[in-house]
């Protein structure tokens, strides 16, 4: 994180390094979770915990590739949370699975699975996501399965707020957006868009 914070791009006033910006106060760290970031503040692959916790991982990986390799899976299918999501402003959206697939480096896809019932908040429902998670370089298998099943149940829906009519004025010409390629390594190609 240092060395994100002090390189060249960069731009203007900005702590250098992580500690400089965490002792600021410039920031916004919802309640729930300061004990992370206090965490990630002393964390190094020197600490005493990194091993265990690495071995947990490695352990974790192993038993996902032995359920694969037991069972002849294409692909795990769960729901992308465990519970709904949380009203905005809340301290903490508990119950994500998308974290297995993160921490077994394990590739994974989502589409809409449905939707909930709905709320005084939601009155259509919230949109609840299935994800689909396959062993290492099953990417273009993932992606037939999830084409497969969005022909098979088309479950997406416009949210109410583009329902309404929106004014807008007619553009005599398309406007031209061109990036800044300042700080754009040459090696990636820059266009207009």
């Amino acid at each position: 994180m240092d060395q994100y914070l002090q390189g060249p791009s960069l731009q203007g006033s900005h702590p250098s390094t992580l500690n400089e910006l965490y002792d600021s106060k410039d920031y916004l760290v919802i309640p729930s979770q300061y004990s992370y970031v206090n965490i990630a503040l002393v964390s190094s692959t020197r600490n005493s915990t990194y091993a265990t916790r690495k071995l947990g991982i490695e352990n974790l990986t192993l038993a996902l590739q032995t359920t694969f390799k037991d069972h002849n899976l294409d692909a795990l299918i769960y729901s992308e949370q465990a519970n709904l999501v949380v009203e905005l402003g809340s301290a903490s959206q508990s119950g994500r699975n998308g974290i297995l697939a993160a921490v077994t480096r394990s590739p994974v896809v989502t589409v809409p699975a449905g939707l909930s019932a709905p709320t005084a908040d939601a009155p259509k429902g919230i949109p609840i996501g299935m994800e689909m998670l396959g062993m290492p370089w099953s990417e273009a298998q993932l992606l037939k399965l999830a084409k497969l099943v969005s022909e098979v149940r088309n479950v997406r829906r416009m949210p109410a707020s583009t329902e309404g009519f929106v004014e807008s004025k007619a553009l005599e010409v398309v406007p031209s957006i061109i990036p800044n390629a300042a700080n754009i390594p040459a090696l990636y190609p820059v266009g207009t868009l």
